[in-house]
């Protein structure tokens, strides 16, 4: 079987854990090279070990991308270490939980930095510093059905997603002449450690989230990996400024 990725250097933001994580897996399985990024070096070499363990190639970079010196560094060091870079998947995330009334600034400006400023940083500087020139890529946005849909106590969260969708839009449409693919996909409730912090949190019930997804399960890793290593490989090549929703039909039925 071929391998849709071969050889293709593909940066993947926040895949220390959970959807990253898995992404990163599978474009390594896929024959890419991975490069594996979080805030703390050790978290992101966690990863990059199991890909060298599948016999498969992975550098780790450390960065914080609330930093724009660290976003510049990610760039920059994999395009000397590599020569290039092919994908980029801003999956590097967080969620702010609160009554809205209650949101403070902090927190507001954290969400949408790391959700949204980092995407579009980090999108503007693989595409002019190497799928421009090279006239090729394809960048994979990791957005959610809360970017198209309010949910209690995640306003932060949501409007920061909502822009990564209309981003995605943008950057699909502008940067069509260079070669470069845009993309978001959009996550429904995967069982990820972030969404089990909810759980033990209390904010809801297993119970509560099942009945609103017509699928009645909640999405698997894998699940998200794998519409990932679609959407970057050649088999996507007509796809591009779209949101790909990943959720049961959950974004279909509204949740009612």
């Amino acid at each position: 079987m071929s391998e849709r990725l071969k050889d293709k250097i593909a940066i993947v933001t926040g895949s220390s854990t959970g959807i990253g994580k898995a992404i990163a897996l599978a474009f390594a399985k896929e024959g890419a090279i991975v490069v594996t990024n979080s805030r703390k070096l050790e978290r992101a070499e966690t990863t990059a070990k199991e890909i060298r363990i599948m016999g498969r190639q992975a550098h780790t970079i450390e960065a914080d991308l609330t930093k724009t010196s660290d976003i510049d560094y990610l760039i920059d060091t994999t395009i000397e270490k590599l020569d290039r870079i092919d994908i980029l998947v801003n999956n590097a995330g967080i969620a702010m939980i609160s009554p809205t009334e209650d949101l403070s600034e902090h927190d507001w400006d954290r969400a949408v930095t790391i959700d949204l400023k980092a995407t579009f940083l980090c999108s503007q500087k693989a595409a002019k510093r190497a799928m421009i020139p090279q006239k090729r890529g394809v960048i994979i946005n990791i957005s959610s059905i809360l970017g198209n849909v309010g949910l209690p106590m995640r306003a932060a969260y949501c409007a920061a997603k909502a822009g990564v969708n209309a981003l995605t839009q943008v950057m699909g449409s502008e940067w069509a002449k260079y070669n470069i693919r845009v993309v978001a996909i959009g996550p429904g409730y995967i069982l990820t450690e972030m969404e089990q912090q909810s759980l033990d949190k209390g904010d809801y019930t297993t119970e509560h989230i099942l009945n609103r997804v017509p699928m009645k399960r909640y999405g698997k890793l894998e699940e998200v990996a794998n519409t990932a290593v679609f959407l970057a490989s050649d088999d996507a090549s007509y796809i591009t400024g779209e949101i790909v929703y990943v959720d049961g039909a959950m974004s279909a039925t509204g949740g009612w």
